[in-house]
């Protein structure tokens, strides 16, 4: 969904609401679930590890009916000759698979607007936002 979209909509029923309007008239009111995270920088796998209190995160994750986090990295293959922005650092840039990692621990949103975004150029951009797709 477009952001400016959904902003336009999400503001239109606050403000229809705010003056007595109900806007799912006949519809069950019904509470949702947000689980919003900081940064996610994952380097290597996670799926594969045990240890109870980060399956309990998981869980957390994947029981809310939406998961937000910020992908505060890039994700290319290494061999794709991407140009690095000054000062940035190569710690950044992950194997496309780590979108695999982050759907698995339930994210269904993610964020890439960061000070790390453009480190690989517009492609680095592209090719973050294809692979998250």
């Amino acid at each position: 969904m477009n952001r400016r979209h959904f902003l336009a909509g999400a503001g239109g029923i606050a403000a229809y609401s705010m003056f007595g309007g109900h806007p799912l008239q006949g519809a069950a009111a019904s509470p949702i679930t947000v689980a919003a995270t900081g940064d996610c920088i994952l380097s290597r796998r996670v799926s594969h590890l045990k240890d109870q209190g980060f399956l309990d995160v998981v869980q957390l994750l994947r029981s809310a009916d939406c998961a937000y986090g910020n992908c505060e990295l890039v994700m290319a293959a290494g061999d794709q000759g991407y140009p690095t922005a000054a000062g940035s650092s190569l710690s950044v840039v992950v194997d496309p698979k780590m979108a695999e990692e982050l759907a698995w621990l339930g994210y269904d949103l993610m964020g890439t607007a960061n000070n790390h975004s453009t480190d690989y150029g517009v492609e680095g951009v592209r090719s973050t936002i294809a692979n998250l797709e």
